[in-house]
């Protein structure tokens, strides 16, 4: 008979190595002064201020540099739909992969797609779009990743 200590090890061994870089919490932000928000509601829009529990995403790994986005609140993943626009789907196998691409200019990068690379996430004033254009403006795909900033448990129902 296993001990579970060995049942979890022959498990972890079936699943292969397992990506852990870059999984801490973080909130994106725009150069057009924005954070993407994942609402319950299914809506990924932009807005100010860094307050809204909706803005702390994490980026789940599935390959090399290739993860999903993931709201930490609402637990929902980024979708894109068929009219390029992101939305917010519940189920992991649904969600798009992305990948990141260090831009030159302050340290600001870009999320490319995994299966079509020459398209990228970009925002716009109401919503975050899939940009396949050339011609797009360097601030409408530049984004940044912040540290999360997470209230005072004592404040904490003040930002929900």
């Amino acid at each position: 008979m296993k001990t579970f200590i060995q049942f979890l090890l022959i498990a972890e061994i079936a699943a292969g190595p397992v990506m852990r870089q870059n999984t801490q919490p973080i909130q994106l932000y725009s150069r057009t002064g924005k954070f993407l928000n994942i609402l319950e509601s299914g809506k990924v829009m932009p807005k100010r201020g860094r307050q809204h529990m909706t803005a702390i995403i994490e980026p789940v790994m599935v390959g090399n540099n290739r993860f999903k986005l993931q709201g930490v609140k609402t637990g929902l993943y980024i979708k894109i739909s068929k009219n390029n626009k992101l939305r917010a789907v519940p189920f992991a196998s649904d969600a798009t992969i992305f990948y990141e691409e260090m831009l030159q200019q302050n340290n600001f990068s870009a999320f490319r797609l995994a299966d079509r690379p020459h398209c990228r996430m970009s925002v716009t004033v109401k919503s975050y779009r899939i940009s396949c254009s050339q011609r797009i403006s360097t601030n409408k795909i530049s984004f940044l990743r912040r540290p999360t900033h997470v209230p005072n448990s004592g404040r904490f129902g003040r930002f929900m």
